[in-house]
């Protein structure tokens, strides 16, 4: 998903005036798309000025997500700052994006845990935790648990698009 950009993100979500993160909104993005066909027409924004020049980008960018999300090569990645921001604010982001994520899959009613695999509650759950991440930036070893949890998040995604998706099987 290299294509896509955080801080243009930023600026398209800031001229709609939506309060939404850019992490936030992609990670909502890609949970709607878990469990859509086709995508509320307000993208989850409540308040969105759809009038706006930059909400037919933000269309654009919400379908690009979706065909990311196709992609038969797993080219999905969660959209966070670049790697040159504080590790401070990249965890931050990243607990953003699994909250949207969350939000996101939530959004279509709430899923009965006897109709899901182990596999995908445990996902859920390691979202739910992911949520609560925080950093010590002089701690050992956090950017490459950053790193780790990111490459964790495509699979996520990933997968609960796969298992979740209305047109999947």
């Amino acid at each position: 998903m290299s294509e896509f950009n955080y801080s243009e993100l930023a600026e398209h979500l800031s001229e709609v005036e939506s309060t939404a993160g850019p992490a936030g909104f992609h990670g909502q993005l890609a949970g709607l798309w878990c469990r859509y066909r086709q995508l509320p027409a307000d993208l989850g924004l409540d308040g969105a000025d759809q009038q706006a020049e930059a909400w037919t980008w933000l269309l654009d960018f919400a379908q690009r997500v979706k065909d990311a999300l196709d992609d038969s090569d797993c080219g999905f990645v969660p959209l966070l700052p670049p790697d040159h921001a504080p590790l401070a604010l990249r965890v931050e982001a990243l607990a953003e994006w699994s909250e949207g994520l969350l939000f996101g899959i939530g959004a279509a009613g709430a899923l009965a845990p006897s109709a899901l695999s182990a596999e995908i509650q445990e996902l859920l759950r390691d979202l739910s935790e992911i949520c609560k991440i925080t950093v010590d930036e002089d701690e050992d070893g956090a950017e490459d648990a950053y790193v780790e949890i990111v490459e964790y998040l495509k699979v996520v995604a990933q997968t609960l698009y796969v298992e979740l998706h209305p047109q999947a099987g």
